[in-house]
C-alpha cells in the first residue's frame, strides 16, 4: 500500500505503520514513524510510491539517516506540478532513485531533474517455473488456447500507460491473422478493457 512502511526484520519482527486514510496529517502515525526511525538508527530507508517517498524521505531526513533511496515504478504523466517539485525538493536528500526500465529511468530522471548518478535500474524479477512443474495442456484448457493459433501475451498492470486499449484495437484490424492473445493483468481499467474487448466483437480472440 502507499501508506505502508516496515521494516526488513525476520518474520514476526516486522512493524508495520499505516496511514490513516493515505493522509499527511494523521501526525501520531508521523510521530511513531520518526521515533521508530530515531531509536532504530537506520543506515538506509527504501521507499515506494509518491506518499511514502514523500513522507519517509522527510522523516528519515530528520531523524539523520544516512542514505536514502526511492523507486519509481512507471512513467508518472499524471504528476501534478506541487508533486514534481517536492521530487525535485527531495533529490537533494536521495541516494538513488530505482527504476526497472531504462523507458522509466529516462522519463523519471528529466521529470525529477535527476543526475545520472542518482538513478538506477533494476529490472523486475521475473519467476520462471522449471519445465517439469508446468502441465502445458492443463493451462491451456484453462485459458482456452488453441494449439492451432499462434498464441501472444501480454503482461501488464491495466492501467492507461501499459497501452492495452491500443492493443485491443490492433488486434481487431488483424482480421487474417492466425492468432489469439492472452492479457492478463489486473488494475483500475480492467472493467473498461474487457468492455471494450465485448464492444469490438473480440471475445473469441
Amino acid at each position: 500500500f502507499l501508506s505502508e512502511v516496515n521494516t526488513f526484520l525476520p518474520a514476526g519482527q516486522q512493524r508495520h505503520f499505516k496511514l490513516k486514510n493515505r493522509s499527511i496529517f494523521d501526525l501520531k502515525t508521523l510521530w511513531q514513524i520518526y521515533r521508530f526511525l530515531r531509536q532504530e538508527k537506520f543506515d538506509l530507508v527504501y521507499t515506494h510510491l509518491f506518499l511514502t517517498n514523500l513522507i519517509v524521505r522527510v522523516l528519515a531526513v530528520l531523524a539523520g539517516v544516512k542514505t536514502i533511496v526511492s523507486f519509481e515504478h512507471s512513467t508518472y504523466f499524471n504528476k501534478n506540478r506541487w508533486q514534481i517539485m517536492v521530487d525535485r525538493i527531495l533529490k537533494h536528500f536521495t541516494q538513488a532513485v530505482v527504476v526497472s526500465t531504462e523507458t522509466v529511468a529516462d522519463f523519471t530522471r528529466k521529470q525529477q531533474n535527476l543526475s545520472v548518478e542518482q538513478i538506477v535500474v533494476i529490472p523486475n524479477p521475473l519467476s520462471v517455473p522449471t519445465p517439469e512443474s508446468v502441465n502445458v495442456d492443463n493451462l491451456r484448457q484453462e485459458f482456452g488456447i488453441r494449439p492451432d493459433l499462434i498464441t501472444l501475451i501480454t503482461i501488464g498492470r491495466f492501467s492507461s500507460e501499459k497501452g492495452h486499449s491500443l492493443l485491443i484495437e490492433a488486434i481487431k484490424q488483424l482480421t487474417e491473422a492466425r492468432a489469439q492473445f492472452l492479457i492478463l493483468g489486473h488494475g483500475p481499467l480492467e472493467k473498461s478493457l474487457r468492455q471494450k474487448v465485448v464492444d469490438l466483437k473480440l471475445e473469441e480472440r
